[in-house]
């Protein structure tokens, strides 16, 4: 497929026409298989194929539009005039390309009986490569002279024109010149300056962009990530937060609440949870006496993961590995991209979660439908694991016989936080499930915590899985 027919959008993730079509197709057929829809022919020169095929032109052209419009509003990724509209934003203007200047001597064989005048505007070459010279103003050989000199400059602006010394030796219309004139440059031309360029640019108004944020979080936030490459996002937090019930604990070196720094700096690694080593790099920045302001006084600490464990229910083409549909799921909480092998869609990129991110059920139910193998998501449920609770209840909560009054139905527990547990009646008598689940559609945190995907097995004895995975086959 073409370049063209591609469009890379901010996240990294692509769309092709190719992927328009599918996508139809996709739907169709699955609404077909519901007997939604008669259309269900998308092969090749079938009308339906033909009809999405023209549409899907249409449609990429509008996401390439659109991507370009989001581009342009941003200093990393806007361009040419865009990049200038946000400069003027800063007050600060692209340095402009400047024409080449230097001069020229005339020269003749022989004394004239006459003056002789070289008109101005006569282009004068540099003959190796082509460029134009103009001549400023006129200049006249005076009878009883062999030479005479004058002002030239490049007709086009940039560096590349450029020249060295006796390299401007002819016209470029020998008509508007007699023959016996020859010329040539006695020195350089030189002042030539090409227009700066994106790159220069965007980097010129990033450091105003540092100076004036200089002591604000942006400020702080970008040295930090300067001086670690394993810091993903961080916040700043004031203590005194800190002291209310349901926020992660911030203790001096007595181990006690503290209250007395000014802001606490939460930092979330791309790996969870936050290394040590991350944390020292970080302490290391926020030490030097230059990059902060006086009076801001830091305590920093690593955001504490507030880890999701969950249950998850998938129809297949095909029976997936557990470890795929967890990797993919870390890949993203923490960022990072997606290995092409295991993926529908390629060169799938995420930024991961930040500090205090919401989540959304139906991110990762695209995630996993993303999942190579993976038809549908059923149900997603998150998941508790309560050791304390047994077949007698648990603190105030007992136990509901589902159904009639045959035991055999099993018996429900719901805990005061909405988890869901389940208890089946044996032979030899009855078996608690101590991990609960719970429906939701979006689960919300405080400050200083970030999301992480738990491990069944590590609370848990009894398990050896990571996620509690149900598939059947579509």
């Amino acid at each position: 497929m073409a370049d063209e027919d591609t469009v890379t959008r901010l996240d990294g993730t692509t769309i092709t026409r190719t992927d328009i079509v599918e996508s139809n197709k996709n739907y169709y057929q699955d609404a077909y298989e519901k007997k939604l829809t008669d259309i269900c022919d998308f092969s090749d020169g079938s009308e339906v194929r033909t009809l999405h095929e023209s549409l899907a032109v249409d449609v990429i052209n509008l996401y390439r539009f659109l991507n370009s419009i989001q581009r342009s509003v941003f200093i990393d990724t806007a361009k040419g005039c865009y990049l200038d509209y946000i400069g003027c934003e800063f007050h600060l203007s692209r340095h402009k390309a400047e024409v080449a200047t230097g001069q020229v001597t005339f020269s003749i064989p022989e004394l004239l009986s006459s003056d002789l005048t070289i008109s101005q505007g006569t282009i004068i070459l540099q003959k190796e490569t082509g460029y134009e010279y103009v001549l400023d103003s006129n200049v006249t050989i005076s009878q009883g002279s062999l030479t005479a000199t004058g002002n030239v400059h490049s007709r086009n602006a940039g560096a590349r024109y450029n020249a060295n010394k006796d390299t401007l030796t002819a016209f470029l219309e020998i008509s508007r010149v007699r023959n016996i004139v020859k010329v040539t440059n006695p020195e350089a031309i030189t002042g030539g300056v090409d227009g700066e360029s994106d790159q220069h640019f965007r980097e010129r108004i990033k450091n105003v962009k540092r100076e004036r944020a200089y002591g604000t979080v942006p400020s702080y936030t970008n040295l930090i990530k300067e001086g670690s490459a394993n810091v993903h996002d961080v916040q700043f937090v004031n203590p005194l937060l800190l002291t209310k019930s349901g926020y992660p604990s911030h203790l001096d070196s007595n181990g006690e609440v503290c209250t007395s720094c000014k802001r606490v700096l939460f930092v979330n690694a791309n790996s969870k949870p936050c290394p040590n080593s991350t944390l020292r790099e970080v302490e290391y920045v926020m030490s030097q006496q230059n990059n902060l302001v006086i009076g801001h006084d830091f305590h920093v600490q690593g955001a504490e993961p507030k880890y999701l464990y969950l249950g998850v229910h998938v129809y297949c083409d095909s029976i997936v590995d557990e470890a795929v549909i967890v990797d993919h799921i870390e890949t993203f909480l923490d960022g990072g991209e997606v290995d092409e092998a295991t993926s529908k869609k390629s060169g799938v990129v995420y930024t991961g979660l930040n500090i205090r991110d919401t989540l959304y059920k139906n991110q990762l139910i695209d995630v996993i439908e993303n999942v190579l193998g993976v038809h549908h998501v059923e149900s997603i449920h998150r998941l508790y694991y309560n050791k304390d609770i047994t077949s007698n209840g648990y603190d105030g909560c007992n136990w509901v016989l589902n159904g009639s009054d045959n035991n055999e139905s099993g018996f429900t527990l719901i805990d005061d936080n909405g988890y869901v547990y389940s208890m089946s009646s044996v032979k030899d008598g009855k078996v608690v499930n101590r991990w609960g689940e719970q429906n939701f559609e979006k689960i919300e945190l405080r400050s200083g915590y970030v999301f992480a995907l738990g491990s069944m097995k590590s609370v848990d004895s009894s398990c050896d899985n990571v996620i509690l995975l149900n598939q059947e086959k579509v």
